[in-house]
């Protein structure tokens, strides 16, 4: 009697169904499949593990989470592929450090797994370890020497440390071993533009749109955004805007894209007249952002009274002087990034106030200082500035941002390199540095035979009191920080210092947002002779009454 032909459980058959659909791209159906799977054998393996990158691929990482959880429970850690997807959603939740946790158990499972190399090198990046992500991309190409990932981490971690002719032959290599591999191409345009190579920048975005058409997806909006500021910098104002609108694109990681990305229940605003509604204007980026997207408000809006400006905290009474008809508070939203407030009939991040008034150079003509300091605090700080410099010019001085990371080095300045500065007895320097300097200005102080002032005010926090503080210097010398724009928006002299090909210029010799900000720059070996033009300056000024000689 012949055995009976055994049946393949469903289980089984909708599994393979499953895997055939993925392999072949139909995502959806395998999504479908995979589910179905699970049903009927909630603890499989292959089901769950596969519908979890499923889930990642289409970024809803918590529903990747919860299978994933179930997964490591049932294989109690022992799986370096569940360890590897698990830490990839906590990547993209931003949970970097228990990311980094779960691929240290991956790896002591397997030293060499290649996957869990490329994944720790970039969680390093993120977390802002370079060496630590360069030292990852070496084992990940060790391990396999075609991983078009571990070339693609190692060319990052170079870029990061300003290593550039490294970085673009790592990145290079990416694309040699992977043409459709898109993300060492957008690598290759960003190290491009922060060398301020812009035009080849915009070269290497618009071949990336080109060459991957239709199958972009949400890369093409990444790339857009990416290449809106190089467009910026050569001039191209109109299209740059427009793509810089894609800059909250899911795909965008924490330093680069625009945040935060808020929600609203209602529309974005378009530029539309209000009439009798109201418009949300709300904070996104730095400080500095904050402040030169507000320069255009005024001619923008013609009827304040229908605004409402939520800010940074710290930048509350400044605005509320300098729009007073406007409601101005701080930034509220829950966490989850709804609004706290249903007061307002459309909404607009600051940065998007510029396409719809600042589209061309002629635009920027209408740009002016309009920041408005407290007059008392600003009288104050000036009689306190004076007693203590006399005759001698007060010069303002910040060489550098509260964050410093190599790639941001090279932006900025040492102390030091302000000894031409230093050596006219003509001027007195008030610091302006708001980070911990004190060594620094101590040490500058014995090398330099010169006395910094040091405001009694909280330079990071107190903003109110230091935009009055800067509207009673005579001028303010700084690298490109939020200090330099607070000087310009508040009308002071400005000399800014930094690398050529800096986006706000416009693609212009000059820095059209504010008449009274002159940005001098080079390359970074010419600070030394750009800080000694600065020197030069204040040096064939007319003397003031009773200068020292």
């Amino acid at each position: 009697m012949k055995a009976a032909k055994l049946q393949e459980r469903p289980s089984v058959r909708l599994l393979k169904l499953a895997m055939d659909a993925e392999d072949h791209q139909r995502h959806d159906e395998a999504e479908m499949l995979y589910r179905r799977v699970i049903k009927l054998d909630r603890d499989n393996f292959a089901a769950l593990l596969n519908l979890s990158n499923i889930y990642i691929a289409n970024r809803r990482f918590d529903e990747a989470e919860i299978h994933l959880t179930h997964l490591l429970k049932i294989t109690k850690g022992e799986q370096k592929q569940v360890l590897n997807s698990l830490a990839t959603v906590y990547q993209r939740q931003e949970k970097y450090h228990q990311a980094e946790a779960l691929l240290n158990k991956a790896l002591a499972l397997d030293p060499h797994y290649t996957f869990a190399l490329n994944n720790m090198s970039a969680c390093q990046q993120l977390m802002g370890h370079t060496e630590q992500a360069l030292q990852f991309a070496f084992q990940a190409i060790s391990s396999n020497i075609k991983s078009a990932h571990g070339f693609n981490n190692l060319g990052s971690a170079y870029a990061h440390l300003a290593q550039f002719a490294e970085a673009t032959i790592a990145f290079q290599t990416a694309i040699d071993l992977d043409p459709n591999f898109i993300e060492p191409v957008i690598n290759l345009g960003s190290m491009l533009a922060h060398n301020k190579q812009h035009v080849e920048a915009i070269a290497v975005y618009q071949t990336a749109l080109q060459k991957i058409g239709h199958h972009l997806g949400d890369y093409e909006g990444l790339i857009r955004f990416f290449m809106s500021y190089s467009q910026l910098a050569v001039g191209q104002i109109a299209e740059g805007w427009k793509n810089f609108e894609h800059g909250f694109n899911p795909l965008n990681t924490k330093g680069n894209a625009r945040r935060p990305k808020r929600q609203f229940t209602v529309p974005q605003w378009t530029g539309q007249p209000l009439d009798d509604k109201t418009v949300l204007i709300w904070r996104e980026q730095g400080l500095g952002d904050e402040i030169l997207f507000m320069s255009c408000l005024n001619d923008l809006v013609p009827d304040l009274s229908r605004v409402i400006i939520e800010c940074d905290p710290r930048m509350v009474e400044l605005f509320k002087r300098s729009f007073p008809a406007a409601l101005v508070r701080p930034a509220a939203y829950q966490p989850n990034l709804n609004a706290l407030y249903a007061d307002f009939d459309y909404h607009l991040p600051m940065g998007s106030m510029m396409k719809f008034n600042r589209n061309a150079l002629p635009d920027f003509a209408r740009s002016n200082p309009f920041l408005r300091p407290d007059p008392d605090k600003q009288a104050y700080h000036q009689e306190r500035v004076r007693e203590m410099t006399g005759d001698r010019l007060a010069i303002g001085i910040c060489w550098r941002s509260g964050l410093i990371d190599p790639l941001r080095k090279i932006h900025y300045a040492e102390l030091d390199e302000f000894a031409p500065l230093f050596a006219n007895k003509n001027l007195a320097f008030v610091n302006l540095q708001y980070d911990d300097c004190e060594a620094e200005l101590k040490a500058a102080e014995a090398r330099y035979v010169i006395q910094f002032i040091r405001p009694t005010i909280d330079l990071k926090n107190d903003l109110d009191d230091l935009a009055a503080l800067i509207r009673g210097l005579d001028c303010v010398v700084t690298a490109g920080t939020a200090v330099s724009m607070m000087s310009g928006a508040v009308g002071t002299q400005t000399i800014e210092f930094g690398l050529s090909g800096k986006w706000t210029k416009l693609g212009t010799d000059h820095f059209p947002w504010f008449p009274n900000l002159e940005i001098i720059d080079g390359r970074r070996e010419d600070y030394g002779a750009i800080l000694t033009a600065i020197a030069d300056y204040f040096a064939h000024l007319p003397a003031p009454a009773n200068a020292i000689p």
